[in-house]
Order: C-alpha cells, then structure tokens, then sequence
C-alpha cells in the first residue's frame, strides 16, 4: 500500500518574511532600463563594403605548411597588391576575425600572413571569392 502524501507547506511563512525589502524598486528601474535606447551597435556590416572595396584590388595565396607549427597543420593567407593608403595592420585584423568566424576555426597573424588552423585552403578560397577577391591561388 503507498504512502499517503502529506500536504507542502509553504518554504517562508508569510508572518516570516520581512517588513522592510529593498530590492522591491528595482522592479520599477529595470524597465525604465530596458524602455531607454541603447548604444548603437557596431558590427561587422559596417566596415564589410570597405573590406570588399579593397578586396576586389589584391590577390590572394593560400598553402598549407607543417613545419614550424608543432607538427599541426596550418593554412596561411598572403595578400599582395594591398592599396598603399590603406592602415594594412587593421585591414589584416579585420579579416582575420572575419575568416575566423565564417570558418569556424582558430586564426591569428604572423607579419603580414594570416595563420588558419587546420587545412581551410578550399573553404576560404570559396569566403574569399564570396567577399569579392577575385584571384585567389591555392
């Protein structure tokens, strides 16, 4: 035969709780907070005309090397013909958290060469292409 059940009680009785609660107004901030404008957001759609602006003047190389990497296989991006104005640094970065996003893999720069892991030759031909690079050599 199962057990009867008792009844739950409540977890605080009501004469428990305290008079005095000072959190009770943050209900009343909280949604001036969320009715007030936020900052504008900046994100990568942005800067992505200008990235293909100067895309569509360079060539890329893509291989794919072992040595000096711990045996790992990595894939590395030159960029040649890259307009003299332009700050190359910040360019570079923004592709390389670009490529490292799209491609879903760890990326980084060594000088003027951006580092994918893992063998990506083909999936970024095709983002590259895709972005406006119109040569790209494997």
């Amino acid at each position: 035969m199962p057990r009867a059940k008792r009844p739950k009680l409540p977890l605080v009785p009501q004469a428990a709780l305290p008079l005095h609660q000072p959190f009770a107004g943050l209900a009343q901030l909280q949604a001036k907070v969320r009715a007030a404008p936020g900052p504008p957001e900046q994100t990568a759609a942005v800067a992505r005309p200008q990235m293909e602006q100067w895309l569509r003047d360079c060539r890329a190389r893509l291989h794919h090397e072992r040595k000096g990497h711990g045996g790992k296989t990595v894939t590395l991006l030159s960029l040649t013909g890259l307009p003299a104005q332009l700050p190359i640094d910040a360019c570079l970065d923004e592709l390389c958290i670009c490529l490292r996003r799209r491609l879903g893999c760890g990326a980084g720069r060594e000088a003027e060469t951006i580092v994918l892991q893992g063998d990506q030759r083909q999936a970024a031909a095709r983002l590259l292409q895709g972005m406006g690079l119109r040569q790209v050599a494997l």
